[in-house]
């Protein structure tokens, strides 16, 4: 008896064992992939085989408690659910519709709990991610340079649009955006000359990629997230803490900025493409059902006041408020903000970096998000994939290391 016993412990060891490695190859293969796939659907399918089925059997099959006892991670479950069941009251009927939405549910509550584990099981997997995500994004930025470089005779007279990734230069922008706060985070992170050389190059790249691709909502994100860089450092975040009134200053600086660069202009001028038409359409359908929107659409196509059809919201907030109400919406951001004034509050560099990734990713998504609960996609990188790490950054390892096993 006492035999089993030892050979069942040593078979559940190899298993946790087995789903530690795995989480860490998962985790980090599909961040990397959002440089190197260039199909959606392969994404998904990535996801599917590379993390979720063998992660969800090693689930049943060792022998911990799961990570959803953090108090964090069951806000944001619970925000991920209700967001899930609001297609309820958009068609009841279309079990399609609601398969749908079941199944996007699952990728998003997957992936929190995939990244949460690997993180307390990984103390160094952010670390060990980022050396090869900026290789590979950087290696990515040469190649979207060099194309659009020679396509147009090394003009800069035109947007650089990407030819074989993302799905046009917004999210292109975007998505190097979230780089280039990482490479600032690897400045302090990473150990070593060369470490460092490659993530102030990654900064360099990050930094002429959103500037080619003149998308001005990437742009503006960068600019009015650079005071909150200040926070990262530990000796700047304690002196701000006496001179609060500096970083009021330097907030309103970097407004003035962006007003001086042209937003309002810009906004009044052409529109941001349409966004003077596309919110006060939004707007205006969420009033019709302030409390609970008209629900999770299989389609989030909307009219603007212009009469032109538009493919989305344009704009987080909106789209929360448009499709899920204001449950939703104080649902999704209130934890959202609690997670970033945890991640500043925090002692460690790690967590002060994926505040600043969040809160860069906030400003982003004011003038291009769109309702959060999709499947694996490129918006996905500054939505689901910083949440989740910012949400692994700030567990109470002691805690989980006892609840884990």
């Amino acid at each position: 008896m006492l035999r089993t016993a030892i050979s069942d412990a040593h078979n559940v060891s190899k298993l946790d064992s087995w789903a530690r490695w795995w989480s860490l190859l998962a985790v980090c293969g599909f961040v990397i992939a959002f440089f190197v796939i260039p199909d959606e659907g392969a994404q998904r399918e990535l996801f599917q085989g590379l993390l979720a089925v063998p992660w969800l059997i090693s689930l049943f099959l060792v022998s911990y408690r799961p990570i959803w006892s953090e108090r964090l991670i069951q806000l944001m479950l619970v925000t991920v659910l209700y967001l899930g069941v609001t297609a309820l009251w958009f068609d009841i009927s279309d079990s399609r519709h609601l398969l749908r939405a079941l199944r996007e549910v699952c990728y998003v509550i997957c992936w929190l709990l995939l990244v949460g584990f690997a993180c307390t099981r990984n103390p160094g997997l952010v670390q060990k991610l980022l050396l090869p995500l900026y290789l590979v994004a950087s290696l990515a930025a040469i190649v979207f340079i060099l194309q659009y470089g020679l396509h147009n005779d090394w003009s800069i007279d035109e947007p650089m649009v990407p030819g074989w990734k993302f799905g046009n230069q917004n999210r292109l922008a975007k998505t190097y955006g979230v780089m280039l706060f990482l490479g600032v985070g690897g400045l302090y992170l990473l150990q070593g000359a060369w470490r460092k050389g490659l993530a102030l190059f990654n900064i360099y790249l990050a930094v002429a990629v959103i500037l080619l691709t003149r998308s001005k909502g990437a742009a503006y994100a960068v600019v009015l997230t650079l005071p909150f860089l200040l926070l990262m450092d530990e000796h700047i975040k304690s002196v701000l803490k006496r001179h609060w009134r500096s970083l009021s200053v330097l907030l309103l600086i970097a407004a003035g900025l962006v007003l001086a660069l042209g937003v309002v202009s810009d906004f009044s001028g052409d529109g941001w493409s349409n966004r003077n038409f596309i919110w006060p359409a939004a707007l205006q359908e969420w009033l019709q059902h302030p409390w609970f929107g008209y629900g999770y659409m299989r389609d989030a196509e909307i009219v603007g006041t212009n009469g032109e059809i538009f493919s989305h919201e344009h704009n987080l907030p909106l789209a929360l408020l448009r499709q899920s109400g204001l449950v939703g919406f104080a649902l999704f951001l209130g934890p959202l903000l609690w997670l970033v004034v945890l991640c500043f509050r925090g002692p460690t560099v790690m967590q002060r970096m994926w505040g600043v990734v969040l809160v860069y990713c906030l400003f982003a998504s004011l003038s291009g998000g769109k309702f959060p609960l999709v499947r694996p996609e490129d918006s996905w990188f500054w939505t689901w994939v910083p949440i989740a790490f910012a949400l692994a950054a700030n567990m109470q390892k002691k805690d989980l290391e006892n609840r884990l096993g």
